[in-house]
């Protein structure tokens, strides 16, 4: 089968993925949003790929920001057409598409029904109703308007795809009531990329070098890496910083990119250590690197996506402290896996002793990093998971194939 697997953001976990489709036979074009500055995985053809794998980059001429919503709205309306242009020229059999905005997606979902080919739809975040609450809780009325139209927009176009995946239990019902048949849905939960994050020692030589070429402080270490949007707050981090430095008590490395991390440029703190993204193949290091990681996800999202960055702490074998509703998917993970603690949101001083209390008991947190990386192996092996997404596709040609 000719595939198109879309990508908006260009995460680890779906770059593997495409790679195992592409070993079953099958011929794989993986697109992603160039433009996108958040936490990337192999986006290239490595030595040992099959062929009939290839990436294809999409860009747009603009340059894209989250800061403004009428410019992000014209961005993804743009980057839609841009997608559109790529699934008319790769002509696949089936798109599957996920991460993208709505706007966005709509191109993606008109390009692949004008090639006759099958559209999955897959659902990474509810965008309509966490958009809803955040916006709301900015600008209340233009925020609630704008949320409800997006959940409208969002619902229509999971109506109209072949069939609907989604990464969480919770999510079904909510599919329901936006109008998605059950027989139209499957859970697939998302997963770390265990190829490659590998739990690698901290006293591993690469661990080390890393370490001395970027200057970080001493020991322990707590690390959080990945984007710091709307549904991270930053001030648990901030917060954290400040009583290192407080108690002479390690160093806070936070390598990032979004628009909380202006938030911790702002402040002075000798036990904070601000980096860029790192690239893909330093990322098992810096996760190495670290004796403690840190997330966080607010209410207003956690019943609405699941952070893909706690799915790779857990396969690199560290403790974990997230800050998330304890009935959300994330908290759920952590607790199952023994992987760390869950804090509620906004219990600043509760996260703060949750990573302090990890470093202070070493065994401890050897036995969280040990028990959420062999939960990880358990759950995030590739091939049950290319299995669960053959099936849907199978699914999906079968019903596009009566539609037509």
């Amino acid at each position: 089968m000719r595939i198109l697997v879309h990508d908006y953001a260009g995460h680890p976990f779906q770059a593997g993925l495409s790679r195992e489709l592409a070993r079953r036979g099958h011929r794989v074009t993986h697109a992603w949003f160039a433009g996108d500055p958040g936490p990337k995985g192999r986006l290239a053809r490595q030595p040992d790929d099959p062929p009939g794998l290839a990436f294809r980059p999409v860009t747009i001429p603009r340059p894209y920001s989250k800061a403004r919503l009428l410019r992000r709205f014209l961005a993804d309306r743009a980057y839609g057409r841009a997608l559109a242009d790529t699934i008319r020229a790769v002509a696949p059999e089936l798109v599957l598409s996920g991460n993208t905005p709505v706007a966005a997606q709509a191109g993606a979902l008109a390009a692949a029904r004008q090639g006759g080919a099958g559209f999955v739809h897959w659902v990474q975040d509810l965008q309509g109703r966490a958009a809803q609450r955040l916006l709301a809780a900015r600008r209340p009325v233009l925020g609630r308007v704008a949320g409800y139209a997006l959940g409208r927009w969002e619902a229509a176009q999971m109506c109209r795809a072949e069939h609907v995946i989604l990464i969480d239990e919770a999510f079904r019902p909510v599919a329901q009531a936006m109008g998605v048949a059950r027989a139209r849905t499957t859970v697939i939960p998302n997963w770390g990329p265990l190829e490659d994050v590998p739990a690698i020692a901290r006293d591993a030589p690469a661990v080390t070098a890393w370490e001395r070429d970027r200057g970080i402080g001493p020991r322990p270490r707590f690390l959080y890496a990945g984007t710091i949007g709307l549904k991270h707050d930053p001030a648990p981090l901030a917060a954290l910083a400040r009583a290192l430095e407080l108690r002479d008590a390690g160093q806070l490395v936070v390598a990032a990119s979004g628009t909380g991390v202006a938030c911790l440029e702002r402040i002075r703190c000798a036990r904070l250590h601000l980096l860029p993204l790192q690239p893909a193949r330093d990322f098992p290091t810096m996760l190495g690197a670290a004796d403690v990681l840190l997330a966080m996800i607010g209410p207003e999202a956690a019943d609405c996506a699941v952070p893909s960055k706690l799915l790779s702490y857990l396969c690199a074998g560290r403790p974990v402290v997230l800050a998330a509703p304890p009935d959300s998917p994330a908290a759920r993970i952590v607790d199952i896996a023994g992987a760390g603690c869950v804090v509620p949101p906004g219990d600043t001083r509760g996260f703060i002793e949750a990573a302090l209390g990890l470093a202070r008991h070493p065994a401890a947190a050897r036995r969280a990093g040990a028990s959420g990386r062999a939960w990880a192996e358990r759950h995030f092996a590739i091939g049950p998971v290319a299995d669960s997404f053959e099936a849907v596709f199978r699914a999906a040609a079968t019903r596009r194939g009566r539609v037509a």
